[in-house]
């Protein structure tokens, strides 16, 4: 139910399986990228096969819907890869973030600079879900809140309403 808007905004897309033939990888290397900068830049390694892997190395990201949130001046705060329906085995991860690289509080640098509160929830699809409907939000990326993103949730001084799953994550985390 995502419009235009929010798959601009949230830099929506699909990481392509790397046997399929990445187009990924042909745009990067039509920019000039060799497979050595991408693999510098995490975005690239060789598998266990000898084929090349995409996502920080992280072969399971590869044929996900993955969004981002970037900085104003464009650099990449984070990624996250959502497996599809018909991809889940019931096994895997069905959300996986970038390896290697801290949980930020996701949409911090989005949110509207007002004295609005602040809905605090626990996946980024919820809170791109409320970011549409016009609210303010902030998504931890599950259920604990780790003691950097509770700092950073200090500094907004404003007041924040935790909207947690309704599972028993969610219910252990309000306790």
């Amino acid at each position: 139910g995502y419009g235009i808007r929010e798959i601009k905004r949230w830099r929506f897309g699909f990481w392509e399986h790397p046997r399929e033939g990445s187009r990924i990888q042909r745009s990067f290397k039509s920019l000039g990228y060799s497979n050595e900068d991408l693999k510098v830049a995490r975005l690239l390694r060789v598998g266990e096969w000898g084929d090349y892997e995409h996502f920080a190395g992280n072969s399971k990201q590869s044929g996900r819907i993955v969004c981002a949130e970037v900085s104003p001046n464009l650099l990449p705060r984070y990624v996250l890869g959502r497996i599809l329906p018909e991809d889940d085995d019931g096994h895997s991860a069905k959300y996986l973030y970038l390896p290697d690289f801290e949980k930020p509080v996701f949409g911090a640098g989005l949110i509207k600079r007002n004295r609005q509160p602040v809905y605090l929830v626990e996946g980024v699809w919820n809170m791109i879900t409320l970011d549409k409907w016009g609210l303010n939000a902030l998504a931890i990326g599950g259920a604990m809140l780790s003691s950097k993103q509770a700092s950073s949730l200090k500094k907004l001084k404003r007041p924040i309403i935790p909207v947690p799953d309704n599972d028993p994550a969610g219910k252990k985390a309000l306790d």
